[in-house]
């Protein structure tokens, strides 16, 4: 074998070990952007899920509040109708009240004239 073909393969044999230790750094820095990327997912996911527990908190808590406002509504519908339903019946008796008064003072008149 001629001894340039010795110098070529030696050439050859540093330039791929060469290449792989580019290789080799570039699979761990990308193993390491992968490691990190994940970790940042599971980070991400967390402060999500804490995030989430707290809008559907607050989405609970605003139907209570609605709720509670539609219950006050219609409690305060229901008190107001009821108030209503007394002065109705207010009414009604006030009048009665002073028919039979009226009446009263209609016996006592004839009652009067009959004792005259």
């Amino acid at each position: 074998m001629p001894p340039t073909l010795f110098a070529e393969i030696d050439r050859d044999v540093r330039e791929l070990y060469t290449r792989s230790g580019a290789v080799r750094d570039e699979i761990f820095s990308q193993t390491y952007r992968i490691r990190s990327l994940e970790y940042e997912q599971k980070r991400t996911a967390m402060t999500f899920g804490a995030l989430w527990r707290l809008v559907l908190a607050l989405e609970a808590w605003a139907g209570r509040v609605d709720t509670r406002m539609a219950d006050m509504s219609r409690a305060g519908y229901d008190d107001h109708r009821l108030v209503q339903d007394l002065l109705v019946q207010q009414a009604a008796l006030h009048r009665e009240l002073h028919e039979m008064r009226d009446r009263v003072t209609a016996l006592e008149r004839e009652r009067d004239s009959r004792e005259q």
